[in-house]
């Protein structure tokens, strides 16, 4: 696949960017369900089932590209967009239930992090030429991870420090999304973003319903009280719908750390929406990792290698 040009690179830049913002309002109407009453397995499966439809149908219409595949391609596009569309949202919503969402969402901006680091470990690994990480990126990470650093150790909530639990959840949710971002793209070249896409969704969802089953709470699925719609409706098209689209899409035409590093631009504006949604406010500590981790931004993209 040829690299884009760079003016061919401006829709899919805007698009990962909106897509990053959008995505990022996920944790807040998350935070208002749970705050309702939801549970985090029904807030995952809720999610999934009520956008399962939409994706059904344009996997129908993208059926084309699973034509002629072996069942080995088939699987390993299934295990994939199962890690990253299911694994990796699951640990995140489990740490959301101990967390504020603003701490959260400074916690999910390593994801970027991530995916620069494991491409340099894939790298290593390979023994592939070049280094693809500079030195100003590595200063870039530094930052990030200190920034982390400080807002873990800041107030959050109720509690002096942020939960340990909560915190380690969404971390290892980000490495599994980082993971997955790196890994992906081959199988997008095969079935393209839509069918990767909507696979994943799919997979999710029917994880999600199985795990509401084995609990015993599809009665809530079936018919949630009316106080979750406007945030239920929210999650499912304006955080998860229409960002998954534009995210793949931009991942297919600029790359995982491209990609990764513009998606740093949207948890930087959610803290300020949840302490007006939610009246969360923000420690010291927490406003000074949220500081270095959007300074440590511009390292990141001027050493994007």
């Amino acid at each position: 696949m040829e690299p884009p040009t760079r003016q061919g690179t401006v829709l899919p830049v805007l698009g990962v960017i909106i897509a990053s913002v959008l995505y990022s309002l996920k944790g807040l109407f998350a935070k208002k369900l749970l705050l309702h009453g939801a549970r985090i397995e029904d807030v995952m499966a809720l999610r999934t089932a009520w956008a399962a439809p939409l994706y059904l149908a344009v996997l129908w219409f993208q059926r084309r590209h699973l034509r002629n595949r072996s069942w080995p391609e088939i699987l390993e596009l299934c295990g994939w967009s199962f890690l990253g569309f299911w694994a990796a949202p699951r640990l995140n919503f489990a740490g959301l239930g101990s967390t504020s969402v603003g701490l959260e969402r400074i916690l999910v901006q390593s994801a970027s992090a991530w995916i620069v680091v494991l491409s340099w470990v894939l790298w290593k690994v390979r023994g592939q030429g070049r280094s693809p990480v500079r030195l100003v990126t590595w200063c870039g990470l530094g930052a990030c991870y200190l920034g982390l650093a400080v807002a873990c150790l800041g107030r959050d909530g109720a509690r002096a420090t942020a939960s340990p639990q909560g915190a380690l959840l969404i971390l290892s949710g980000c490495l599994v999304w980082a993971l997955f971002i790196l890994r992906i793209g081959k199988v997008q070249e095969r079935f393209g973003p839509l069918v990767t896409t909507c696979t994943g969704m799919l997979l999710s969802a029917f994880a999600s319903l199985g795990e509401s089953a084995v609990r015993g709470h599809l009665g809530t699925l079936v018919s949630p009280p009316s106080a979750w719609t406007l945030w239920l409706a929210g999650l499912v098209v304006l955080a998860t719908v229409i960002p998954s689209f534009l995210q793949q899409s931009g991942l297919q035409r600029l790359g995982a750390v491209r990609m990764g590093l513009l998606s740093l631009v949207g948890p930087a504006v959610v803290p300020l929406l949840a302490a007006w949604f939610l009246g969360e406010s923000m420690s010291p500590p927490q406003i000074a990792g949220l500081l270095l981790v959007l300074a440590a931004s511009v390292p990141l993209s001027l050493g994007k290698g």
